[in-house]
């Protein structure tokens, strides 16, 4: 999960140790990056998960100011 306000282009998925003629390690993940996530579409959820971490995702401040 990453949870950083910038940059805001989607992060890498896999992580690669080598050396140039053998793979030492190799690691593919799912990311979850929250500020590319819309907060309103987690307003209405249940889970205090979910909203603790509301604060981290993209949040148009005009938006805000209407409700």
């Amino acid at each position: 999960m990453l949870s950083f306000d910038a940059p805001r282009q989607p992060q890498p998925n896999a992580y690669e140790a080598a050396f140039p003629d053998l793979h030492v390690l190799q690691f593919q993940y799912r990311t979850v990056q929250l500020n590319e996530l819309r907060w309103a579409d987690f307003l209405q959820r249940t889970n205090p998960v979910a909203a603790a971490l509301m604060a981290k995702m993209r949040i148009d401040p005009h938006t805000i100011a209407r409700e």
